[in-house]
């Protein structure tokens, strides 16, 4: 009966040790997983950042081609009101 619960007892902890390791296994790898995941929003948001300084810029620019053009267009305008 001795030998028959030892053998029970190897079988039983075997097992739990192969289940245990399977299941940290699987947690490492899901870590692993959230690790790059995590990485990956930091490229986009860094993308996104660099993005928004782009579109900025590009908005600030157009913003000074309309002054100019608005401010040939008053003089134009002024010189034409002065010649009537």
């Amino acid at each position: 009966m001795d030998v028959f619960l030892m053998v029970v007892l190897i079988v039983l902890i075997s097992t739990t040790a192969g289940l245990v390791k399977n299941h940290q296994s699987k947690a490492v790898k899901i870590e692993k997983i959230k690790s790059q995941r995590v990485k990956d929003e930091l490229e986009l948001e860094k993308i996104k950042h660099e993005n928004y300084l782009l579109e900025t810029d590009k908005m600030r620019i157009e913003l000074e081609q309309m002054k100019n053009t608005d401010n040939i267009n008053l003089e134009k305008a002024k010189s034409q009101l002065i010649e009537r």
